[in-house]
């Protein structure tokens, strides 16, 4: 008899089931155990868990969403000397309770469990080996199982004493060095309550935890109330989901391995294609006449100028005044940096002259959404020195932390904004009810409000901020 598992691993959540699964010579994608709580079904967690790709890969993760609760699975690969030559596998929980980033610290219990299976001394997915698997599983079940309860959605990690090497928050600053200051577009997407994709080949482990932290930046002010909405995690989509995803209403953020999924652009609002050195962000855009049966536009997009301060105030205190890679940042950037130290010598060469003798660095962009960064830098680690402990030490996570707290405060910014257009609207008498848009879609702000804010409805900055008010509000 297999050796029993501790009665609850320390870093194994309460799970709602329990399953293995392997893509069979003839069959395709089979499961050959599933054990679950309550109402959570067996469904097609075999096609969710065996995405397209893996077969390149000899080791991945797939996270994704069953039953509308998180879920991961461990895939193997290994060299077989019969059938098509690989054996091929997936061993994974769904989550009785908890958030999307639980299931990162799951991998160490998972890669113990798929190392018991392959110790047994007949494959677990033969016809042969399949009792000796279902009696292992079988133990760990018992001992693991919970009812489903409450998910966490908060996506906060700001309060958390210490944070898990395994955390994906970890990923957050390599993922603002691969978009550079197209970060702050897909920052704005998210908040705005938008569809996000995010697509590249196995491995899928490193693209899951880009795609939690563009839903962590996602989440709302704490001062918009329990009602605010944001995206929803939904992990990884395939094909068999297209239509599912089609089918939702709200944002989502979701990774995939399916190409084809380009060029369904009803099915996003934006497509970060991450298979390429430097990524391409596609935006989809409804068609003004007709936005619920026409094909959407679709166009690459990037970043604006106005987005440069937020993007500078992401990096590194060491970094902001240096060279940004021009293969990342552009021409854009490489203008700004120009245009803001030719700025800042004027202003300082004029106060010397008046006998302010003040010479530093001069911001461009809104200051009413930024702020004074270099100032706010000194308060928000003070703010936080309280929960960054000796344990939290890894540098990935401790900037990964320090990039998410400045979007949450960009986030408050925004919200604060919004509160005030629409308390000026209101005293002037033109922020009445929601207007009607082509083909009668609803908008969250009116024209007034966004002649306020000083952008049109049909630009990229008036979706954004329509967007956010209309998923955080405040209300009216």
């Amino acid at each position: 008899m297999a050796s029993r598992l501790p009665s609850q691993p320390a870093s194994l959540p309460p799970i709602g089931a329990l399953f293995l699964a392997h893509f069979d010579d003839t069959a395709g994608q089979a499961v050959v155990f599933f054990a679950s709580s309550d109402d959570l079904h067996e469904g097609t967690i075999e096609h969710a868990c065996l995405p397209s790709g893996l077969h390149a890969v000899r080791q991945d993760a797939v996270f994704f969403s069953h039953g509308g609760r998180p879920a991961v699975g461990l895939f193997r690969s290994r060299d077989v000397d019969e059938g098509r030559g690989k054996r091929m596998g997936t061993v994974g929980v769904v989550l009785a309770s908890g958030a999307p980033e639980d299931l990162f610290s799951v991998l160490p219990v998972l890669e113990n469990i798929y190392d018991r299976l392959d110790a047994l001394h007949v494959s677990p997915f033969s016809a042969a080996g399949r009792a000796g698997a279902a009696t292992l599983l079988g133990e760990i079940w018992a001992c693991a199982r919970a009812p489903l309860g409450e998910d966490d959605e908060s996506g906060s990690v700001m309060g958390r004493t210490a944070i898990s090497p395994d955390h994906p928050i970890t990923y957050l600053p390599s993922l603002l060095a691969l978009l550079g200051p197209s970060i702050v577009t897909v920052y704005k997407t998210a908040i705005s309550n938008r569809r996000i994709l995010l697509y590249a080949p196995p491995p899928l482990l490193p693209l899951a935890a880009f795609a939690w932290c563009v839903w962590a930046m996602g989440a709302p002010p704490a001062r918009a109330g329990t009602g605010a909405r944001r995206p929803a995690w939904l992990g990884n989509v395939g094909l068999m989901d297209l239509a599912a995803v089609l089918d939702r209403t709200g944002g989502w953020v979701a990774t995939t391995s399916d190409a084809i999924y380009r060029s369904h652009a009803r099915a996003y609002d934006l497509f970060i294609d991450l298979s390429t050195p430097n990524p391409i962000l596609t935006l989809s855009t409804p068609s003004a006449s007709s936005p619920s049966s026409a094909q959407p536009s679709t166009a690459t997009t990037t970043y604006s100028f106005a987005d440069l301060p937020l993007y500078r105030a992401l990096l590194p205190s060491h970094a902001r005044g240096g060279p940004v890679p021009a293969v990342k940042a552009g021409l854009w950037l490489l203008v700004y940096l120009v245009a803001e130290r030719a700025w800042a010598l004027c202003v300082g060469v004029a106060e010397y002259a008046i006998g302010k003798g003040r010479v530093g660095a001069v911001r461009l962009g809104d200051e009413t959404l930024l702020g004074d960064a270099e100032g706010e830098e000194e308060a928000e680690e003070d703010a936080g020195a309280d929960t960054d402990t000796d344990t939290d030490t890894d540098d990935a996570s401790r900037r990964g932390r320090e990039i998410l707290r400045r979007l949450e405060h960009q986030t408050h910014h925004v919200f604060l904004r919004l509160a005030e257009v629409r308390a000026a609207a209101a005293r002037s008498g033109s922020g009445t009810a929601n207007d009607s848009g082509s083909g009668g879609r609803k908008h969250a702000l009116s024209d007034a409000e966004l002649r306020l804010l000083g952008v049109k409805r049909q630009t990229a900055e008036g979706r954004f901020w329509d967007g956010a008010a209309g998923a955080w509000g405040p209300r009216r």
